[in-house]
C-alpha cells in the first residue's frame, strides 16, 4: 500500500473537495498583499496563475517533500515569473508558504530530516522571514519570527547617528 499523496491528504484533514484542491492550496500560499490584487489580475488575464497552478499540480502528487526544491527552481524559470507583477511585486504563489503547507500535511518518512530545505527561487531578492503557517477553522495566519534586536553601528559613539560628513 503506498503512502497517500499530498492531495489526498489535504483534502481528508480540511474537507476540500478534490475538485478544489487547486484553488484552495493557491488561496493559502499567495503573499498576503497578493490577495487583493489577484482577482483583478485573473479579470484581466484569465491565464495570469498558469504556472502557479502547474507548480501546485506538480507537488500534489506528493507523498514526501523530498524533491521540492527541484520543483521550486523550475517554478523560478518559469517564462511567466519573468514579469514585472510576478517578480518584483510578488503576485503569485510564495514557494515557502507551499513548503511549509507541505511539510505541515505530510507526516515526516521514518528516518527522514525534520526540516527538508529548498534553495531561494528567486536571486536578488532579499529573503521573507520566516513565516509558520497554522490552520485553525480554514483559516490560515501568518505568524513572523519575532524581530531580530538592532545592530550595533560600526564607527558610532554613543550620541551619535553614525553618518560622517566630511568638508573639503
Amino acid at each position: 500500500m503506498s503512502d497517500p499523496s499530498f492531495r489526498e491528504v489535504y483534502c481528508g484533514l480540511h474537507g476540500v473537495e478534490p475538485l478544489r484542491f487547486e484553488r484552495e492550496v493557491l488561496r493559502l500560499t499567495l503573499y498576503p498583499h497578493a490577495w487583493l490584487l489577484a482577482p483583478l489580475c485573473h479579470l484581466f488575464n484569465r491565464g495570469y496563475f498558469t504556472a502557479d497552478f502547474e507548480l501546485i499540480r506538480s507537488v500534489s502528487g506528493y507523498c514526501h517533500g523530498h524533491h521540492f526544491s527541484a520543483e521550486a527552481m523550475d517554478y523560478s524559470a518559469h517564462p511567466a515569473n519573468q514579469s514585472f507583477w510576478r517578480r518584483v511585486l510578488r503576485i503569485r504563489v510564495s514557494v515557502r508558504r507551499l513548503f511549509i503547507l507541505i511539510q505541515q500535511t505530510l507526516p515526516v518518512p521514518h528516518g527522514a530530516p525534520a526540516a527538508m530545505g529548498s534553495a531561494r527561487p528567486f536571486a536578488g531578492h532579499p529573503p521573507s522571514p520566516p513565516n509558520t503557517l497554522f490552520m485553525a477553522a480554514g483559516a490560515v495566519t501568518a505568524v513572523l519570527a519575532p524581530p531580530q534586536p538592532p545592530r550595533p553601528m560600526t564607527g558610532a559613539t554613543s550620541g551619535q547617528s553614525g553618518l560622517q560628513i566630511r568638508r573639503s
